[in-house]
């Protein structure tokens, strides 16, 4: 029974389980505010991926009326990237 609570407790955080030591508890012990956070963090997962799913859907009439332009916006920023990696700052 213990491997499947941790299992299901596992997948339901992305397989953080200690999210609250690393982000929450160096700033305060109380208990209620642990329990909001502990109920918050679950949900800002799914609500990141919503959002980033009706960003593309949004976009993705621009992209598909501009492909030529953001292609090329596209590779010259994969250019930078690349080139920042080889002479940093």
């Amino acid at each position: 029974m213990t491997g499947t609570v941790c299992g299901i407790f596992s997948g339901l955080h992305g397989g953080r389980v200690g999210y609250l030591s690393a982000y929450v508890l160096p700033y305060t012990d109380s208990f209620w505010y642990l329990l909001a956070v502990g109920l918050f963090l679950p949900f800002t997962g799914p609500v990141a991926n919503l959002v980033w799913l009706f960003a593309g859907a949004t976009l993705q009439k621009l992209f598909s009326q501009y492909q030529k332009t953001v292609d090329i916006v596209l590779a010259v920023s994969l250019v930078l990237c690349a080139v920042t990696l080889v002479w940093p700052h």
